[in-house]
């Protein structure tokens, strides 16, 4: 059985616990949704043609697919100041 916060203090400290764990789990879901995207995408460069023009393209998607991933966490690593 839970109990209720009885004064607005406790309703807002629990409002505030509820908002940090709802926060951690969407980092976590999305730092899991960017790997993802990272690993699919790289499997889709290695579908394109082996030519000059499609290895030079290729090596800019896959620097620039993976950094999605990569500055998400950098971000979530990050402290203010």
């Amino acid at each position: 059985m839970a109990v209720e916060p009885t004064c607005a203090r406790d309703i807002d400290a629990a409002r505030i616990l509820q908002m940090r764990h709802s926060m951690e789990f969407d980092k976590e879901v999305l730092k899991a949704r960017t790997k993802k995207f990272a690993l699919d995408f790289l499997g889709f460069v290695r579908t394109l043609a082996n030519t000059d023009e499609c290895r030079d393209i290729g090596d800019q998607l896959r620097r620039s697919g993976t950094g999605v991933g990569a500055n998400y966490r950098a971000t979530c690593r990050s402290r203010s100041r």
